[in-house]
């Protein structure tokens, strides 16, 4: 293309841009209305970015509403399944102990029964008596230790506990440097509340499987 031809296009060019800018600042005769235009799109823009702020805080607040509600949870699952532990934990010693000394104390209250003069203090009719009786808070405390699996949910609770606690204490640790409402940020919490909601199920799970064993397990009834 020649240098003059060029040279004509630049300068067509720039005139079309001096054209459009006058065009715009035609309607205003002076300074001042150049300025009351220029702060009028200041404010409009001041007003979109704290419109565009404020919807940022909305969001962020209720991903942070979210996650403070789904560690309440954890955490009041965490003192609900630690407080189920020691009580299950006591009840499965407790029964098994007493299981342990009554079927050792049976046989002896029953042997001693048969003597004629009686044995351990006690004369043979009051043996016969404690012998019944030992029989029979021994059949009741086995047959609330089957009914109640006291060792089996101690060790589902304590398992619990301990799975929800590690998946926290992760979440916590994966969570710094994140920016709250960020896409791994969410994907963390998404997997925290699948791992809580997993291991809170076991229990329920572990609960009726025990009972369907026992169904299972059951006599079948005579025809």
């Amino acid at each position: 293309m020649p240098t003059n031809h060029i040279w004509g296009l630049g300068r067509t060019v720039s005139r079309g841009g001096v054209c459009a800018v006058a065009s715009v600042m035609r309607p205003f005769k002076n300074v001042d209305d150049n300025l009351k235009f220029i702060i009028t799109i200041y404010n409009s823009i001041t007003v979109l970015q704290k419109g565009w702020l404020f919807m940022q805080e909305t969001v962020v607040s209720e991903w942070l509403r979210r996650e403070t509600k789904l560690l309440e949870e954890i955490a009041s699952a965490l003192e609900y399944y630690s407080r189920h532990t020691k009580r299950y934990q006591f009840w499965q010693r407790a029964t098994s102990v007493s299981v342990m000394v009554l079927s050792t104390l049976a046989p002896l209250v029953v042997a001693g029964s048969g003597v004629a003069e009686g044995t351990f203090g006690l004369s043979r009719d009051n043996l016969s008596v404690a012998g019944v009786i030992i029989t029979l808070i021994l059949a009741l405390i086995e047959g609330v230790r089957r009914i109640f699996r006291f060792e089996q949910r101690w060790a589902t609770c304590y398992q619990v506990k301990s799975t929800i606690k590690r998946e926290r204490e992760g979440y916590r640790y994966q969570r710094i440097g994140l920016a709250v409402g960020s896409e791994e940020w969410k994907l963390n919490l998404a997997a925290l509340r699948k791992a809580f909601d997993i291991a809170t199920g076991q229990e329920t799970q572990a609960f009726f499987a025990a009972v369907q064993d026992a169904k299972s397990a059951a006599p079948a009834k005579p025809v």
